[in-house]
């Protein structure tokens, strides 16, 4: 297997944060005369070239009927990191994803809705902390009007979603579980503390076996299990890991053989590469390919993208 550097990608995911929100937190002329509707080339959904990823791995997961493909959730709430920088945010997504592929467990994500009146809650205008694009607004919205709540679409995604779209292969095509028993201030009271198992019926009938976890918790229960993590191989756990990541059986295998920490995350890494992680939604997509194409760059080369933080 080919590893991808992971810093590379991280970068470019801080650059094309950075460099968007112009695009994001206004209703450009220049956009709106693109025709932003449409959907634009898929060469800017993911961090890799699109013949870099193998689609069949999404293609199975929303196949995937069995019974109790939902029986096993990790409820995971973004939001609770939203104060800190698109970069950090991702890196807990990525804690979040390696925790509940790890756990084999569905990852779920749960954002704050509109109307929350929580005093502990960060609040945003538009929903979110990545701003809203032209197609948060119902059509009623011009460029020269100004705008309410009641103005946003009730289906657009909220908070870290409204960024990142959450493949099946690790949602497993679940819904967000214990919903008669759990709103989000629910969920949010369970996070402080250790990754404790709750169980409860779905309107399906189904049971759910489900942890929760955002923000600093989730950092702290990854840095209290990490060392299990990679200490543990080989061993059949090691490899339902790699195959939750979208590995081969014999990816799997070689996965579970490495003992040395480092080469085990870079290897979980090009796994997540291979499977398409990271994919934006597609308004951010068309908005980076958008603002991309004003500068006079070849974008048929490959490009080292270096974030420079502040002092």
């Amino acid at each position: 297997m080919q590893l991808r550097s992971p810093p590379l990608a991280y970068g470019l995911v801080l650059f094309v944060g950075a460099a968007m929100a112009p695009f994001l937190l206004s209703l450009d002329e220049s956009m709106l005369g693109y025709g932003w509707q449409r959907s634009l080339s898929v060469e800017f959904s993911n961090l890799q070239r699109t013949d870099e990823i193998d689609h069949s791995i999404e293609t199975r997961a929303q196949m995937n009927d069995a019974e109790d493909k939902c029986s096993r959730i990790m409820v995971y709430l973004p939001d609770r990191f939203a104060k800190h920088g698109h970069g950090s945010q991702i890196n807990s997504y990525i804690i979040a994803v390696n925790t509940a592929t790890y756990l084999d467990r569905a990852l779920v994500l749960v954002e704050p809705p509109l109307d929350l009146n929580h005093e502990r809650v960060i609040s945003y205008a538009g929903g979110s902390q990545f701003g809203c694009p032209v197609d948060a607004f119902k059509e009623t919205v011009t460029k020269t009007s100004s705008w309410r709540r009641e103005d946003l679409r009730e289906d657009f995604p909220l908070g870290f979603s409204r960024l990142v779209k959450q493949p099946a292969w690790l949602s497993h095509g679940c819904e967000v579980p214990c919903a008669q028993k759990y709103n989000y201030e629910g969920w949010f009271r369970l996070i402080h503390g250790p990754l404790d198992e709750i169980t409860c019926t779905n309107p399906d009938g189904t049971i759910a076996n489900v942890v929760v976890t955002g923000g600093s918790s989730l950092r702290s229960s990854f840095r209290e299990n990490e060392a299990a993590m990679t200490k543990d191989h080989p061993s059949p756990q090691t490899e339902k890991w790699a195959l939750n990541l979208g590995a081969t059986p014999g990816e799997a295998l070689t996965f579970s053989a490495i003992r040395s920490p480092p080469e085990i995350w870079d290897f979980a890494l090009g796994l997540m590469n291979k499977a398409g992680f990271l994919q934006f939604q597609p308004w951010i997509a068309r908005d980076v390919e958008l603002l991309l194409k004003t500068f006079p760059l070849p974008l048929q080369q490959e490009y080292d993208a270096i974030h420079v933080r502040r002092g």
